[in-house]
């Protein structure tokens, strides 16, 4: 019965970690690696503090300790479980970062790169202001608590060792194959602007063949991207907010299909 529960509390170990070092609003704060690991050690208590029993699988691994093989796919499980979880929060964040990319690469900002908040990846510096956007709005609008709650829904229907249907990662791929459509309907207000000045420049350098396109034509096509996006905040504003409502009620259904 001990080793049952040391199992079982192992596990819940497993997917409490996976989960916290791969979901990017944690990666995206940067703790120390203290406060990481008290962080994860406290939650695991919390939830095995609330099991009321150790569970099938961890007894029938504890009447056969010698099966490694058991042991190594509960361990698995977990992971993958852990990791799933984990990476559907990416749903908040990928798209405004999306966005920001190829509005950036249309301003002509493909050089000005600042480190991402979320990932630490190198990205434009839009692509870093629209993430930190994001970032914002995820807190305006609850979804820190959230994300606790998908973990907390997950033991509840997932007992820890216990088994959970992969056609849940098809689920979740099929979100993240929207991930490209979405990020670009988000940019659409401000590329339509940017498609716009582009063919206006063109017209004018083949009316004007002495102007020189590249020096005046950059400025312009920055200026009126700038101003573009400051005219079409609340429509951006407004985008991010279906998105991350969409991803919310995504991750509802992947949870209610494990």
């Amino acid at each position: 019965m001990t080793e049952a529960w040391i199992l079982c509390f192992a596990l819940i170990l497993v997917r409490v970690a996976t989960f916290w070092m791969i979901v990017p609003v944690w990666t995206s704060l940067r703790p120390p690696r203290l406060v990481k690991l008290g962080l994860v050690l406290s939650l695991t208590l919390f939830w095995f503090a609330g099991q009321d029993g150790p569970g099938e699988v961890a007894l029938i691994w504890a009447t056969d300790s010698d099966n490694w093989a058991l042991l190594i796919v509960l361990v698995v499980r977990e992971l993958m479980l852990g990791g799933l979880l984990a990476f559907t929060f990416h749903l908040f964040f990928v798209p405004m970062q999306i966005a920001g990319a190829y509005i950036g690469q249309e301003l002509g900002l493909s050089m000005a790169t600042m480190t991402d908040p979320s990932s630490g990846a190198i990205n434009n510096i839009v692509a870093t202001i629209m993430q930190s956007i994001a970032l914002v709005m995820f807190f305006v609008l609850d979804l820190h608590h959230f994300l606790v709650w998908t973990l907390d829904m997950s033991f509840r229907l997932v007992p820890a060792g216990n088994h959970w249907d992969m056609q849940s990662v098809s689920l979740a791929g099929g979100a993240f194959a929207e991930l490209t459509g979405n990020g670009l309907m988000i940019a659409m207000p401000v590329a339509i602007v940017m498609m716009l000045a582009l063919i206006a420049l063109l017209v004018l350098a083949r009316a004007v063949p002495s102007l020189n396109l590249f020096s005046i034509g950059l400025s312009i096509r920055l200026l009126l991207g700038l101003l573009a996006m400051l005219i079409f905040l609340p429509q951006i504003w407004s985008g991010l907010h279906s998105q991350m409502a969409a991803a919310r009620q995504m991750i509802e259904s992947l949870l209610h299909s494990l």
